[in-house]
Parts: structure tokens; C-alpha cells; sequence
């Protein structure tokens, strides 16, 4: 990538000339008034040296620092939210069917309502009534 200063049919205009193997296109940008566009040059200049400098390819996870909750905590935390504790709603069924800790692995059944494959519903819920909002009155 070229960031510079060109002549075009309008003035001087900033340009940005994105190589052919990242999709070989031409920016230009016209600044006014003229005065600015020297100072907006040095700063994509810079920022640009910046991130090439230090790339950044995602989010880092840091696995071996991540602080386990106590289960009192998390019991707070949905009291907090507002997760009603007598009904099973979407996030205590996940949670639900994590905790059965099954030996045999579960097979698949095709759901025709969101096209994929999907973990059979225990008895009693329904796909609808997983994505429902729940709310308190």
C-alpha cells in the first residue's frame, strides 16, 4: 500500500494505491481546505508504518490466566440479569445439558426449521421457545 500526494483533474488529491495482490484499486481523496492535506498525509503515513510495524491478526486469548468463578458467583450473576430460577430458559438448558455428562455421544437430527444439524431437545422444549426473550413482569 502507497499513500501519497498526487496532481489529478480536481488539484492536489490524496491517494491510496492498494497493491494488485490485495485488489489493486486507487483511492483519492480531495482535502479542504488545501492546507490540511499535508498534515493528513503524515498521519495515515504513521499510522500505517504503525500497524505494519505490529500487525494485528485477531484477539489474543491467554488461556492459562483466565479466573474460574466460583458457583455462588455465577448463580449471582443470573440473578442479576434477571434469569428466572424456577423456568428453564435458554441458558440454564445449555447449561442443563452440559451437566448430564452422557458417555454416549449424542447423534445429530436434522431440524427443518434452522436447516442443520442439530443435539435432539429434551422433551417439553421447543426451538422457538429457546430463542424467546424472557422477561420478568
Amino acid at each position: 500500500m502507497l499513500i501519497t500526494i498526487r496532481n489529478s483533474k480536481f488539484g492536489d488529491a490524496l491517494v491510496i494505491v492498494i497493491h494488485a495482490s490485495s485488489g489493486g484499486y486507487v483511492l483519492d481523496f480531495r482535502a479542504d481546505p488545501h492546507e490540511r492535506l499535508q498534515p493528513l498525509l503524515s498521519e495515515l503515513q504513521t499510522l500505517h508504518q504503525a500497524y505494519t510495524e505490529k500487525l494485528i491478526f485477531g484477539v489474543d486469548m491467554n488461556w492459562a490466566t483466565e479466573i474460574s468463578k466460583n458457583i455462588s458467583d455465577e448463580i449471582e450473576e443470573l440473578e442479576e440479569i434477571g434469569e428466572p430460577r424456577g423456568e428453564m430458559g435458554p441458558h440454564l438448558y445449555l447449561a442443563s445439558q452440559l451437566a448430564q455428562n452422557k458417555e454416549e455421544p449424542i447423534q445429530p437430527v436434522y431440524s427443518p426449521y434452522l436447516g442443520l444439524a442439530i443435539e435432539p431437545l429434551k422433551e417439553g422444549f421447543t426451538l422457538k421457545s429457546l430463542f424467546e426473550v424472557q422477561t420478568s413482569t
